[in-house]
């Protein structure tokens, strides 16, 4: 799998689980709700997806090699960016964003080889 198509498909994943948490569990706050709208409304002003692969790919490299939570930070790093690349910058300071990284990232751990294809993204560089 190429590192395009890879990581298109990880975020689709990211975010239909976050989306299915939020509405699930009601935690999609009136901030919430204004910034999916408004990341809706104008699609223009958010990075495009090759800024935002490059983004994930540079913070990913960043990450040292020998870092025995490189995994989990590998993972929380690549969640937390796609969420506020799809819903905007504004959910970071919604009080339930950190669990919903968490949730997500707990769900992504879960899938066989899904974490793996993360950990290559720095390599490709």
């Amino acid at each position: 799998m190429d590192l395009p198509s890879s990581l298109d498909s990880i975020a689709e994943l990211i975010r239909r689980k976050a989306v299915t948490e939020t509405t699930a569990k009601g935690q999609v706050s009136g901030a919430d709700k204004s910034t999916h709208t408004q990341a809706q409304r104008a699609p223009a002003q958010k990075p495009t997806p090759e800024a935002l692969k490059q983004r994930i790919v540079g913070l990913i490299s960043a990450i040292d090699q020998d870092d025995v939570r490189k995994k989990h930070k590998v993972v929380r790093l690549f969640v937390e960016n796609v969420l506020t690349w799809q819903f905007g910058e504004e959910l970071r300071n919604d009080p339930s964003f950190s669990s919903l990284v968490d949730e997500v990232g707990a769900a992504m751990e879960g899938e066989a080889g899904l974490v793996d294809e993360l950990m290559r993204i720095g390599e490709k560089k």
